[in-house]
């Protein structure tokens, strides 16, 4: 594993800020510095970010949250590295919320070419967890025992039980590699007996496969006599089939001759009910012929039709008459109609134009009035609001005044505040040192009290006693002067803790008033411009209230003028004889064909009294001449009433014939039918005869597979046998 880059942030003595540290330029790297400047702050962020654990023992309460920097809630630590070839990232958070600690942790692969990042977090962080130890093949106490020598912690290893170094060792060594071959060994082994076991049932059950096989072979020879006869039974069979197939076809003829038939039959019969038809309506008509012959018909007479036609025509040339002058009347109607329509199509059309204008006009007067009121209320209201804003802008000036003071404050408190937070750290690493150096006094003190361990602690040399009590009484003065030093620094540091972390939500009130005063200039610098905006405003207003009085007087004189306009136009419209010559002329041409009209001789119930005589006489001679030819056709209608009789005869005749041979045919199918009732029944026969072939097909299959699995298994047993001798 080769350390590329390290970013902190709120990570023991590391502030808010996002502290970046790029190791890959470098070979080699050498940390020096005073205490408490953040050196194994460094490497504890490393350990933390790859194992979560730094400077921390399994007894200890909210481990990480010693780790976080005094004041702070969010502690980050991003550390990316080289491991085989391949560019790791890994992103370790820790956060209190609310009081309650929150860890997240995610691993992520980089793409050395694209710097894309494929993640490889887990759905928990300890399976993440799991995933990185896994990657490294080293866990922490590992680490800590083989590369890194925590600070105060180099005989960390020697402590350790055997058994605890034992694991430390073999997994630095990687000696879980053998305990996997030797249980990979152990499961062969356990696998080869059970096969040697398994060879052994089959070489018992070999021989009852040898006698199950022979009657197997028995079975079989039966099942092929049985199916040699089963094939003979079917081919006498077919034969049999082949004969009742030639006897269904001759049926089949039969029933389709017998079916022509029957059509052919229902055919003459329809013929027959259309001979009827035909000869009934004949009958009726040469009835009715003869009883209209034998009825008497008025006399025509030529005389009394030509004087009707005389009169007729005086009448006719009268109507012709006055149709001309309905007619004339009709179209000086519709001409003035016409022309009346024109004449107040233009004038609506030009009314509805200056109505158009007018309402316009109006419309404008109404804006412009409105807007001249509207101008005057906004002027009104823009008044009141300077008003307003001058004296917010006095108020925001003191409170601006107000607000720099306090500002100037801030920063003395500021100047105190960063002092008291230097000494806490300094005196901190001091108390960590100071704390580092009694646990080792302690290690050696109780070296020095083993009455049974005569080595030095100090030089690792045998002492004598009286040495070991020398140098027992000084490392007990040492200890007394650490411990007295440590209870010292420790009331101190908890006072300062206290002052600062006061301090601190002191600075917060600070920074509300900080926020205070920026929003108070910038509200004072918006109100100066919208103080310009509007004082601008007011000129234009004042401008536009001179203007608008003229232009409302224009506008009401011309709406004036507009209504006279829309008014005189009505007149016209309502009256269009006294404004138009043509429409007048009309009107007095149209007078004149009416008197023309009501004056006409033409006398209608004279002329119809003509026209229904004349009538009566045209359908008297009409009819004359209809009897007439109706005794021409008397006589073919008699014939054709004869052919029809005859041809019904003969229809008749021929259906008797078509019953009889129908009757023989029927008798002709009895027979028929019989055998193929009994070559139903055989068909079944047949079906059964094929269903028993295949169930012995079937089991002479079954017979043949479980010998070739017998044949089989006797073949694997020998191989098996083979191998194992």
């Amino acid at each position: 594993m080769i350390p590329l880059k390290l970013q902190l942030k709120n990570f023991l003595s590391y502030g808010p800020q996002l502290q970046t540290i790029d190791f890959a330029p470098h070979h080699l790297i050498c940390l020096n510095g005073k205490n408490g400047h953040g050196k194994s702050a460094l490497l504890d962020a490393m350990t933390w970010a790859i194992w979560g654990q730094a400077r921390k023992t399994s007894a200890t309460a909210k481990p990480d949250a010693q780790l976080l920097r005094l004041g702070q809630t969010h502690m980050l630590v991003l550390f990316e590295f080289s491991f085989n070839g391949q560019l790791y990232r890994i992103r370790r958070e820790y956060a209190e919320q609310n009081g309650k600690p929150h860890a997240t942790l995610d691993f992520v692969l980089i793409d050395a070419q694209t710097s894309r990042a494929h993640p490889l977090t887990d759905k928990t962080i300890k399976a993440t967890q799991e995933k990185i130890e896994s990657l490294i093949g080293l866990d922490f106490d590992s680490f800590v025992n083989s590369a890194f020598l925590r600070q105060g912690q180099s005989n960390e290893f020697s402590k350790k039980s055997p058994k605890e170094r034992k694991e430390i060792l073999a997994s630095i060594l990687n000696l879980e590699n053998y305990e996997k071959v030797r249980a990979s060994a152990l499961a062969r082994a356990k696998e080869a007996e059970q096969k040697i076991k398994l060879n052994q049932e089959l070489l018992k059950n070999l021989a009852i496969m040898s006698e199950k096989s022979a009657n197997l072979t028995d079975q079989h020879q039966r099942l092929v006599a049985d199916l040699a006869q089963l094939e003979k039974n079917l081919h006498e069979s077919e034969q049999k089939k082949t004969w009742y197939e030639s006897q269904e076809k001759e049926l089949d003829s039969i029933n389709r001759q017998l079916d022509a038939n029957l059509i052919q039959l229902k055919q003459h019969h329809q013929d027959s009910k259309g001979c009827k038809e035909q000869l009934l309506p004949a009958i009726n008509h040469w009835r009715s012929v003869n009883r209209a012959q034998r009825q008497s018909i008025p006399e025509y007479t030529e005389t009394e039709y030509a004087h009707l036609k005389n009169e007729a025509r005086f009448h006719q040339e009268n109507y012709d008459k006055l149709m001309i002058l309905k007619d004339a009347y009709l179209n000086a109607s519709e001409q003035k109609e016409a022309e009346i329509k024109s004449f107040a199509r233009r004038l609506s059309t030009e009314r509805q134009a200056q109505q158009n204008k007018l309402e316009l006009i109006i419309k404008q007067l109404t804006q412009t009035t409105m807007e001249y009121q509207n101008v005057q209320i906004e002027k009104e209201n823009i008044l009141a609001e300077i008003a307003e804003i001058e004296q917010e802008i006095g108020r925001l000036h003191k409170l601006v005044f107000n607000l720099n003071t306090k500002m100037q404050d801030k920063k003395n408190f500021l100047s105190i505040f960063e002092k008291r937070k230097t000494y806490y750290h300094q005196w901190a690493a001091l108390h960590k040192s100071l704390t580092q150096k009694q646990t080792h006094l302690h290690d050696q003190k109780a070296i020095l009290a083993d009455s049974n361990n005569p080595s030095c602690p100090v030089c690792e040399q045998n002492v004598s006693a009286a040495r070991k009590r020398f140098l027992l009484s000084q490392v007990c003065t040492d200890e007394d002067l650490v411990t007295r030093k440590i209870d010292r620094l420790s009331r101190v540091l908890s006072s300062l803790k206290q002052i600062l972390l006061a301090q601190h939500e002191h600075l917060k009130n600070f920074e509300s008033i900080e926020k205070e005063h920026t929003q108070s200039v910038h509200h004072l610098e918006q109100r100066k411009i919208q103080l310009s905006k509007l004082k601008t405003h007011v000129f234009t207003l004042d401008e536009k209230l001179t203007h608008l009085p003229t232009v409302i007087n224009t506008q009401e004189k011309n709406c004036q003028h507009q209504r006279d306009i829309c008014r005189s136009l009505e007149e016209q419209i309502a009256n269009p004889t006294a404004y138009n010559s043509a429409i007048a002329t009309l009107h007095e041409h149209v007078l004149a064909l009416k008197e023309k009209i009501d004056t006409s001789p033409y006398d209608l119930l004279q002329h119809e009294k003509i026209k229904n005589r004349m009538a009566q006489l045209e359908a008297q001679r009409t009819e004359q001449a209809l009897q007439a030819a109706s005794r021409a056709q008397h006589k073919e209608l008699f014939q054709k009433i004869i052919l029809l009789l005859n041809e019904l005869r003969a229809l008749r005749k021929k259906a008797h014939l078509l019953d009889d041979q129908i009757n023989r045919l029927e008798n002709e199918k009895k027979p028929l039918i019989t055998a193929l009732q009994e070559y139903d029944s055989f068909k079944q026969s047949i079906q059964k005869m094929y269903a028993h072939k295949e169930e012995l097909i079937e089991n002479r299959g079954r017979l043949t597979s479980e010998l070739n699995q017998i044949e089989k298994a006797s073949q694997e047993s020998r191989q098996l046998n083979l191998a194992i001798t």
